[in-house]
């Protein structure tokens, strides 16, 4: 059985508040998290990068997304980081259902965040938090 360590548990109260910032909604929260913000999408490709571009990207998706919340489903702790799988809910204002599961990377230097990389399936998210069909 793996013990945490000091650092895996600085590191995941800094992920509980990144992600109990973006359920909120709240980019000033959600940016004091990041020692140099960054995301990375991998499905895309997309790589947005430093204060100005996080902040632009945080707010354009809760703008356009219906509300959701993301649930950390289980972590996975590593050398350089924490991986949490993380499930997104809610309800589209259609009333579809949301319910998807992706993987998130948060990576760190020592225990400062340093990235957020995102996996997930493309198709199951365009279905599920794009217009109704």
């Amino acid at each position: 059985m793996h013990t945490r360590s000091e650092l895996d548990e600085r590191r995941l109260a800094i992920v509980l508040e990144h992600i109990a910032a973006e359920n909120e909604r709240d980019v000033d929260r959600a940016m004091r998290t990041f020692h140099h913000a960054r995301y990375e999408i991998v499905p895309t490709g997309d790589v947005i990068d430093g204060d100005e571009a996080v902040r632009a990207m945080l707010t354009a998706q809760w703008a356009t997304l219906p509300p959701v919340t993301y649930e950390a489903a289980s972590l996975s702790f590593g050398e350089d980081g924490i991986m949490v799988e993380t499930r997104t809910v809610g309800m589209h204002p259609d009333g579809r259902p949301i319910d998807m599961l992706s993987v998130n990377f948060f990576g760190f230097d020592e225990d400062r965040l340093v990235v957020e990389r995102c996996f997930f399936d493309q198709v199951t998210a365009g279905e599920q938090l794009g217009p109704a069909g």
